[in-house]
């Protein structure tokens, strides 16, 4: 299933550098846009076979991608974390996942974005709460999400079976909220 996103990514990020006419850049940027680009084609081929990564892997592998992002469409787009253990394992390219979604389905005003990601302990593991930016473009006709989704809630039920939850929706201060819960033993009472 890794190897599958893998390649939508690479064929993503492939088609958005090309048709991001990056011939018209300065050669610095160009060049730290091709050095970006590889370095997201190096992690996701490293967690390909990985079932689990930790955390740090995970936002690097954001923070690079959306540094391709924001050289791309000249906004600036960044992810910023609280409370986060760098060292926990979660499902390879989660949160980047959210992140693609969120740039496909919203619309951010302005030339800055913001992605929030927050850890909360809960009894008997974690509460992950990511925020994406933007106004939304269409409320979602499917209740089981887009392929995105799917991917993510597949995932998280590889890696942690029974033991994780889901919810997701309008943020009350704008753009969308998604809460992925990780339980260490099965759900709590």
């Amino acid at each position: 299933m890794v190897q599958v996103k893998i390649l939508q990514s690479v064929s993503h990020g492939i088609y958005h550098v090309h048709h991001g006419e990056v011939h018209t850049l300065p050669d610095a940027v160009a060049g730290q846009l091709i050095g970006d680009l590889a370095g997201v084609f190096r992690a996701l081929a490293r967690m390909s076979g990985e079932k689990q990564v930790s955390l740090a892997q995970e936002l690097d592998l954001c923070r690079a991608h959306l540094r391709v992002m924001s050289i791309r469409t000249g906004v600036e787009w960044r992810l910023e974390t609280r409370n986060v253990a760098p060292e926990h394992a979660v499902p390879p390219a989660l949160f980047l996942t959210l992140i693609e979604n969120g740039y496909i389905h919203q619309r951010v005003r302005g030339d800055a974005a913001i992605f929030e990601l927050s850890a909360e302990p809960r009894p008997g593991g974690t509460a992950y709460t990511f925020i994406s930016p933007g106004e939304i473009k269409v409320q979602p006709d499917r209740a089981d999400g887009g392929t995105g989704l799917r991917y993510v809630k597949a995932r998280l039920e590889e890696s942690f079976p029974g033991r994780w939850s889901f919810t997701h929706g309008p943020h009350p201060a704008g753009g969308w909220a998604t809460v992925i819960e990780l339980w260490r033993r099965g759900q709590p009472a």
